[in-house]
């Protein structure tokens, strides 16, 4: 395979495993977090019960520490150099959505500071 197909193949592994990892990211912060409104009482509650679900039992975790441990054998090149450039097209996939994600919060807090000092 040509290493302009195996790095859109990485990329696309990205655009699949990236989102996956960001909303199990937001589970965990969920679970972690304080919650509480008028429905769910003072806000000391957790849901900290559900940990065990949500950080063991889902599969996402694992294929994260699977892709770790692909980039580093194709980087001390114990792998076939195709790896490596799959790995290239997963990192740049990754860069992307972390630009993507920092410029939006930029963004935000630049709104939020013109919208309190007008």
């Amino acid at each position: 395979m040509p290493p302009v197909a195996v790095t859109a193949l990485g990329f696309l592994t990205g655009v699949v495993l990236i989102p996956l990892l960001l909303r199990w990211l937001l589970l965990a912060r969920t679970v972690f977090g304080s919650h509480g409104n008028d429905f769910l009482g003072p806000a000391r509650r957790r849901l900290v019960w559900t940990a065990p679900v949500v950080l063991l039992l889902q599969p996402l975790p694992y294929l994260v520490l699977a892709v770790i441990a692909i980039a580093g054998l194709a980087l001390r090149g114990r792998l076939p150099f195709a790896w490596l450039w799959l790995m290239i097209g997963f990192g740049l996939y990754a860069v992307l959505m972390g630009a993507l994600i920092l410029s939006r919060l930029v963004g935000r807090k630049r709104k939020a500071r013109r919208a309190a000092h007008p």
